[in-house]
């Protein structure tokens, strides 16, 4: 007799389940929802609202106009300088990467991708003995060495601050 109450159990529950409608949950009251007020909905900036349903609108971030570097070296004017004197020159690298005593800079830019490499000078301080250029993406051409720092001190000097 057990076995055919829980028969009759399940059959009922799968009989109510068919029974809901799959087309998404019920309407809510519209006259407890929160009105979009026209004025709000056409701000040109985020202007915090009450109104937890409206999209606010974002200000448009005016478009900064390049830096150009007052000075831009050429690689005569790096090859020897110390690497304070180097960061000076061309600003931060992208990538910095020390290895056995020697240490790789690398500056990115759209034209290129130029490679400084420093080594301990006679004093011990790290100093550039070597810079050459590469292709920004595989396949590409490869301008000249100081094209490349030129590219690679725009970019950077265009940067976005880092904390």
């Amino acid at each position: 007799m057990a076995k055919i109450w829980a028969s009759v159990v399940v059959m009922a529950v799968l009989a109510l389940g068919a029974c809901q409608s799959t087309s998404g949950p019920p309407a809510a009251d519209e006259s407890a929802m929160p009105q979009n007020r026209a004025s709000e909905a056409t701000s040109p900036i985020n202007v915090p609202t009450n109104d937890p349903i409206s999209t606010p609108q974002m200000a448009a971030v005016p478009h900064r106009a390049p830096i150009e570097p007052s000075f831009i070296p050429t690689s005569e004017d790096l090859i020897g300088v110390d690497a304070i004197e180097a960061e000076s020159m061309l600003g931060a690298a992208t990538l910095k990467r020390t290895d056995h005593g020697s240490e790789m800079w690398q500056y990115r830019s759209d034209v290129c991708v130029l490679f400084v490499f420093l080594y301990p000078d006679d004093d011990g301080a790290m100093a550039v003995s070597y810079l050459t250029a590469g292709a920004a993406a595989a396949g590409g051409s490869v301008p000249d060495d100081d094209a490349c720092i030129a590219a690679a001190v725009r970019a950077a000097a265009n940067a976005p601050a880092t904390s």
